[in-house]
């Protein structure tokens, strides 16, 4: 076929080459004779003969072996039990002991072979025997003990324990931060040993799924409650915890004044179990009892305290803060007198001047203005008179009704007080 393709090329050549190249070209490209499908075939049929004829002669060389023990025996047999005298019968009977012989080691051999084989897994002597007895004088007997030690055993024993150790070391883990808590607090999950791919759920039907073995994973519960929180994998729990979410911490109470001026609180705090109060003038309480108290305010010179209240929930370490602003029933104001209403700046030396009589104070702020709001006089000095000017330099201010604003801290607190009236100026 190739050298046809060949010869098709070389007759298209304008020029056709010459009959000695020609016989070159077709001896170079023809085929050697090998190479051919038939002879490739017929060699692959040979060799597959070959195989199936081998096959065949060994295994009817081990049947022929077989069988030919197999009527050795049976000749011993024959020969000792009969009574046939002569040399033919003598020279079965020795032939039937060296077969005999021959047999007997075989036999041994193979008890062995068997009783190794079969030897139980744990440590026995195990006696394996083989017993040919007759009247004969050629009577043999072999008996054979094997030890056996157990081998299967011992490494089945060390695959269990290096099992044992594996499964110990991923045993799962689950601890929580705080088994209780409150709304909106963070909780963390430290994990360990866990399975990939296990299911995380967090008991308020939220789940996630883990991805490695040890990891903390944060979570906030929404909703107050009891949630069973477990890890799962397979369909099988591995392992489960409890956490109790408790309702967030509300602080809030309100104050009045009973009798003898003592001034009593009302605790309306929610889901709280412990309370700090703070009175703001030196003195504290802590209590679990959220029953009504009272508070006794023993200064006088101050008017208004700071009452501050500090909710706990010691489970689960919430709390919340509520202040308020809370008056002095037993302020009284000694710092300050009568306060004139009316002043007359006519020069004759009587009440010329609006002045407030009190007692030196840390902080002082006046401020007067006339009925349509503008200021005629300011000043930070207690002891600064309004003399119906101006700021006591400009021109005169006529005769009416003017208001009054004053700022003003006593010695004994840092609270700023307040007083406002109206003076009339007469001229």
């Amino acid at each position: 076929m190739l050298d046809e393709e060949y010869k098709k090329l070389i007759d298209s050549w304008e020029v056709a080459p010459p009959p000695v190249a020609w016989d070159f070209i077709r001896n170079s490209v023809q085929r050697p004779w090998y190479s051919e499908v038939w002879v490739k075939a017929a060699v692959f049929s040979i060799v597959v003969s070959i195989a199936l004829v081998s096959a065949f002669l060994f295994y009817h060389s081990s049947n022929t072996t077989t069988s030919a023990q197999n009527s050795n025996i049976s000749v011993g047999k024959i020969g000792n039990d009969s009574s046939n005298n002569g040399n033919i019968d003598k020279k079965i009977t020795d032939e039937k002991a060296i077969n005999h012989s021959k047999t007997s080691k075989d036999n041994k051999i193979t008890a062995v072979e068997s009783q190794t084989s079969e030897a139980p897994a744990n440590n026995v002597n195990y006696k394996a025997q083989s017993e040919i007895s007759s009247t004969n004088p050629n009577e043999f007997e072999a008996k054979v003990n094997v030890d056996v030690n157990p081998i299967e055993p011992i490494q089945q024993s060390k695959s269990i324990t290096t099992e044992s150790v594996i499964a110990s070391k991923i045993k799962p883990t689950m601890n929580l931060s705080s088994s209780e808590v409150c709304i909106g607090k963070l909780v963390n999950f430290r994990l360990d040993g866990i399975p990939l791919n296990s299911i995380l759920d967090f008991g308020d039907h939220h789940q996630i799924i883990l991805n490695t073995s040890k990891l903390n994973v944060p979570y906030t519960y929404p909703n107050p409650g009891v949630y069973l929180i477990s890890v799962y994998s397979q369909n099988a729990t591995l392992i489960s915890r409890e956490i109790i979410v408790n309702d967030k911490v509300q602080a809030y109470f309100k104050s009045s004044v009973a009798e003898n001026n003592i001034v009593k609180l009302t605790n309306l705090s929610l889901m709280a179990n412990s309370y700090y109060w703070i009175f703001d003038d030196g003195q504290t309480l802590i209590t679990t009892d959220a029953t009504p108290i009272t508070h006794y305010y023993s200064s006088t010179a101050r008017q208004v305290y700071k009452i501050k209240l500090i909710a706990i929930n010691k489970n689960s370490g919430c709390n919340d803060t509520f202040e308020t602003e809370v008056r002095n029933p037993n302020f009284k104001n000694y710092f300050f007198t009568a306060i004139p209403d009316v002043f007359t700046p006519n020069g004759d030396g009587l009440n010329d001047v609006f002045e407030i009589p009190a007692a030196d104070l840390k902080e002082w702020h006046m401020l007067i203005v006339n009925e349509a709001g503008l200021v005629v006089f300011e000043t930070n000095k207690q002891k600064n008179f309004w003399n119906g000017h101006i700021n006591n330099l400009g021109s005169e201010c006529s005769s009416g009704v003017y208001r009054y604003i004053i700022k003003y801290m006593q010695p004994d607190d840092d609270e700023i007080h307040q007083k406002a009236g109206f003076i009339t100026l007469m001229r």
